[in-house]
């Protein structure tokens, strides 16, 4: 036998018979934490995999931030007012794009043209306050997502109100955690979960037939649980007042803005999951389904393919879980969660099963 062949073979059986390598990493960007967990057949691809995966999310920060003047985004905020402005980034502008249209498929209750509006409530920069109502109607009037035209053959942006501002920051976390993820299939890697501020993808399985287990928070006890989620090759992200809010005169004032009103969401929604085969969907659409309330959220729901929903809202006897049917296999409820909500779980929404 060649002894080429035989050595190539014996390479190959004991490369089959590594035992695969868990790697965590934690780190800072976009404005908040990302945490990845990668189980590779060698150390060295982990590795490889986890540097690609901080490249791409650096990337997408420094061209979608608000808070970085010279980003790409901030550049086509100046340029649009005035004229098209070309998008040098393709994701830059698929962001843009998808924005748009997840804006105008939720009638609003989405919209990234909120940019005045955070200003005028303080959440950028950081300098909480409660504006006066002619500050908050002329925030208003430079608002709307149907003020955006987007040119696809020019890949280009303009704005129809010289007030307009785009923020991306109900969906910039999920279409990084999407375009990170497409290092997952790198060679010698088998599986790997990415979470980005609360916005999780998961690829693959990490063991021998199980899928990967995420927490979803409960918003009314910091360190506590709903219960856990089973995710494989979907994300899953959260809308909830404890990712940001500020108190004035006992009212208190959450990050959540209802575009329509200009002010913060007050519907019967306390916690919004969507669970969706894209992250930069299932950022989006927790916003809208936790501005929409349950009916609005229901009504997307039965228009929507592929999405799940977990909605902890409030009942008249107090807080009622409402999951997707299709979810009574995938979620486990954690025994004090349903203890302190009296056992009101419900798997009722849509869909019941996932095609």
């Amino acid at each position: 036998m060649n002894s080429r062949i035989l050595m190539a073979g014996l390479i190959l059986v004991l490369v089959g018979c590594a035992e695969p390598v868990t790697l965590e990493r934690r780190w800072t960007v976009m404005g908040t934490y990302a945490q990845a967990e990668i189980v590779a057949f060698d150390e060295h691809s982990g590795e490889k995999m986890l540097e690609k995966v901080r490249s791409a999310l650096e990337r997408v920060d420094a061209e979608m931030s608000n808070w970085k003047q010279d980003s790409l985004l901030n550049q086509v905020n100046r340029q649009a007012r005035t004229g098209p402005a070309k998008v040098s980034s393709a994701d830059l502008y698929r962001c843009i794009r998808l924005a748009y249209e997840y804006a105008k498929n939720t009638g609003g209750a989405f919209d990234p043209t909120v940019g005045r509006l955070m200003q005028a409530y303080g959440f950028r920069p950081v300098r909480p306050r409660v504006p006066g109502e002619a500050e908050l109607a002329a925030a208003m009037a430079d608002s709307g997502w149907e003020k955006i035209q987007v040119f696809p053959e020019t890949r280009s942006v303009r704005f129809s109100d010289p007030g307009l501002e785009l923020d991306l920051g109900g969906i910039a976390k999920g279409y990084a955690v999407d375009v990170a993820a497409r290092n997952f299939a790198l060679p010698g890697i088998r599986s790997g979960l990415l979470d980005v501020g609360g916005t999780v993808y998961t690829w693959s399985v990490p063991g021998e037939s199980r899928d990967w287990r995420i927490g979803i928070r409960d918003p009314e006890l910091p360190d506590g649980s709903m219960g856990t989620l089973a995710l494989r090759n979907r994300a899953a992200a959260t809308s909830a007042l404890y990712e940001n809010s500020f108190t004035v005169d006992g009212v208190t004032y959450g990050h959540i803005l209802d575009p329509r009103t200009g002010r913060p969401a007050e519907t019967d929604v306390i916690s919004a999951t969507v669970i969706s085969d894209s992250g930069a969907e299932a950022d989006a659409l927790s916003t809208a389904f936790f501005v929409a309330g349950t009916q609005g959220a229901g009504e997307m729901l039965q228009r929507s393919r592929r999405i799940e929903a977990i909605l902890l809202v409030e009942g008249e006897d107090g807080p009622v879980l409402m999951l997707s049917g299709s979810l009574q296999d995938r979620f486990q409820v954690d025994p004090g969660f349903a203890a302190r909500i009296d056992g009101r779980v419900r798997f009722i929404l849509p869909p019941t099963t996932l095609e």
